[in-house]
């Protein structure tokens, strides 16, 4: 198997707890450098972004995108991590939730680990989309379905192809 270097972020929650991010890109716009990231967690996360500030020491430090033009900016690179293919050849997923009403999920990738399939997607027509990732599995009748992912271990592992994906390097 190949290894895989992806760059990650580490916090530390008000309770002394560490929370790691995987980093999914890094841009400059505006003249301001941005990353985009999203925890490493089971189930998947919303994908967040931030301006990064370098203080005299050299250390990064974020800060919330607060202007229009900058909101505007993240929007653009997060459409396009997740329109991979051109709209009208996008693969979507049609959900309905709790109270009947129909939810539209563009596919941004599918891939296999280990003999299963998985699909990350995000909802369509939002504007901070929460990157979400399921296994595709098929039943009986032969009609596929989408379930979690089961362990940490194996997140982790979706998780390190997934950001290699979307960060658009190759081994």
């Amino acid at each position: 198997m190949a290894e895989h270097n992806h760059e990650h972020l580490v916090a530390v929650d008000e309770n002394g707890n560490e929370i790691v991010f995987a980093v999914i890109e890094r841009f400059e716009a505006n003249g301001k450098d941005f990353i985009l990231f999203a925890e490493e967690k089971e189930g998947g996360s919303e994908v967040q972004a931030a301006v990064i500030v370098v203080d005299a020491d050299g250390n990064e430090d974020l800060q919330p995108v607060e202007s229009s033009e900058d909101q505007a900016v993240v929007a653009e690179v997060l459409e396009r991590l997740s329109n991979g293919v051109d709209e009208e050849n996008a693969e979507h997923i049609v959900a309905v939730d709790d109270n009947g009403n129909e939810i539209t999920f563009v596919v941004i990738a599918r891939f296999t680990v280990e003999d299963k399939t998985y699909v990350a997607f995000v909802e369509e027509e939002v504007e901070n989309p929460e990157l979400q990732v399921a296994i595709i599995r098929e039943n009986e009748a032969g009609e596929q379905g989408l379930a979690p992912i089961e362990s940490d271990e194996e997140f982790e592992k979706v998780q390190e192809i997934l950001t290699e994906i979307l960060s658009g390097h190759e081994d």
